[in-house]
């Protein structure tokens, strides 16, 4: 199905028309659907950009709102977790340290032990 339609061309734009090979018809034709395609490619380029700026602005958002604080957190995490493993291995040297500073004295107890057995 077809119809009719009246439109009024500038003379240049006409002479161009009359120039072409084919009726007029099928010329206007090829170039209305030749331009509703470009003007369709662009709609669905805009449509992806403006749903890739919106991806982006959500992402962003989330990143900001939600991700940034638990990194943080992370890392604050990870430093209390440094910090006390550098605590632990210093109590341990200082427990280590008090050990060896006990042996000779439990050993001189000891000995007093087993001499106040063999006077008994």
């Amino acid at each position: 199905m077809s119809k009719r339609i009246n439109v009024r061309l500038p003379d240049d734009l006409y002479k161009q028309l009359y120039k072409k090979d084919g009726t007029m018809t099928d010329i206007i034709c090829t170039a209305l659907r030749t331009q509703l395609e470009v003007k369709t490619d662009r709609n669905i380029q805009r449509t992806d950009d403006v749903q890739m700026d919106l991806h982006n602005e959500i992402y962003s958002s989330v990143y900001n709102v939600e991700i940034m604080p638990l990194k943080k957190e992370i890392q604050h995490k990870l430093e209390i977790i440094h910090m006390l493993e550098k605590d632990k291995i210093y109590l341990q040297s200082q427990n280590n340290a008090l050990l060896m500073d006990k042996v000779p004295l439990l050993t001189k107890l000891k000995i007093k032990l087993l001499d106040h057995r063999h006077e008994e």
